[in-house]
């Protein structure tokens, strides 16, 4: 399959998981849900929490945008030396979904109207590669024959020499205005608008 069909089908399969998460629909087609999932979960890897090196609480504003269709939460995430906890919100505090990585252990939760190829951890994978520093992600990514680099404001995560994954930042500093996430082979966007940061008691 060509790179041009697999971003396409990729992509009208995560619309329809967004178009259902929008809907409130709890069913979705088996067969579709296989395939979503396993297409989201394809080489998933996290770095630890230690590897970080802060303790912070970052509030930010998440818009995912698929095809023409969008979906905003408000994302919550804490990191410390031990642990990253992850919470989706609506915009009126309900939770979406729930996630906390400890060591290597990573447990998730998700509300039951999502469908079941909604891949929590997919989540932390994109925060992770959008936030985290770059030689832990280096090293964690090329044990799986990936490779990292930035340049101009950029993260781009290749492989074989082709682009996967790219991240725009508006700042130097990561962490200050936007962070644009866009995974190309599967077609869809995420902007984080990061609108607090706070250091964490250690």
């Amino acid at each position: 399959m060509n790179q041009t069909h697999f971003k396409q089908g990729g992509a009208a399969i995560l619309l329809a998981l967004l178009l259902l998460v929008s809907t409130g629909c709890s069913w979705v087609d088996g067969v579709v849900q296989s395939q979503a999932k396993r297409m989201l979960s394809q080489d998933l890897v996290f770095a630890k929490a230690s590897t970080f090196g802060r303790s912070l609480a970052i509030t930010q504003q998440v818009d995912v945008s698929i095809g023409s269709r969008k979906f905003s939460m408000i994302q919550q995430t804490e990191i410390d030396a031990t642990e990253i906890r992850l919470a989706g919100l609506s915009h009126f505090g309900s939770p979406f979904f729930t996630l906390q990585y400890i060591g290597t252990h990573l447990i998730s939760e998700k509300m039951p109207l999502l469908p079941d190829a909604f891949h929590v951890p997919v989540v932390l994978r994109d925060f992770q590669l959008s936030f985290w520093p770059l030689t832990e992600l280096r090293a964690i990514y090329r044990a799986k024959g990936y490779d990292i680099v930035e340049r101009d404001k950029q993260r781009i995560l290749l492989k074989d020499g082709g682009e996967i994954i790219t991240v725009h930042y508006q700042y130097s500093d990561k962490m200050l205005g936007k962070a644009d996430f866009e995974h190309h082979q599967l077609g869809y966007r995420v902007v984080f608008n990061t609108v607090d940061v706070q250091r964490l008691e250690e």
